[in-house]
């Protein structure tokens, strides 16, 4: 019994993929029609940028110019811990069954210390599906709380 769980958590141990805790910048971008529509990114040491375009902006408009925050490495790091379970798309693709068109896109880039960036790219109409329901529950939730913090404009 022993042999058998040992042997059970060798195998646990060797399939959990930690992400890596060097995270240095995380970026996160929604599209619409081949224009940027919000932009927000924070690094560890708490600094922040937020771009966006007028609510009532047509199509193309440009991104206002930025807003600059100075926030915490908690608040990077409180950011970061949300985001971590979707780290494993970056390296297993978050699987997209369309559902329909002309729906936001995007990107969540991650930026190591070492300069070294990693993304997983998103389609805001995917036939639901387990991996999309915790890819979207994560990332509106870090949204949230980026927004929550700066007192920025929600989308």
């Amino acid at each position: 019994m022993r042999a058998f769980i040992a042997i059970a958590a060798a195998l646990l141990c060797a399939c959990a993929s930690t992400p890596p805790a060097d995270t240095s910048r995380i970026t996160y971008e929604v599209s619409s029609w081949g224009y940027v529509q919000e932009r927000w990114t924070i690094a560890a040491d708490g600094q922040a940028a937020f771009e966006h375009t007028e609510p009532s902006a047509q199509l193309g408009s440009p991104l206002l110019p930025a807003q600059r925050f100075a926030l915490t490495p908690a608040d990077f790091e409180r950011i970061r811990a949300t985001l971590t379970p979707t780290e494993r798309f970056i390296t297993h693709d978050l699987v997209c069954e369309v559902q329909m068109t002309d729906a936001p896109y995007g990107t969540v880039t991650w930026q190591r210390a070492s300069g070294v960036e990693q993304h997983v790219s998103f389609y805001s109409a995917c036939r639901e599906t387990r991996d999309i329901t915790l890819f979207f529950t994560r990332l509106d939730a870090a949204d949230q709380i980026f927004h929550q913090l700066t007192n920025a404009p929600t989308h």
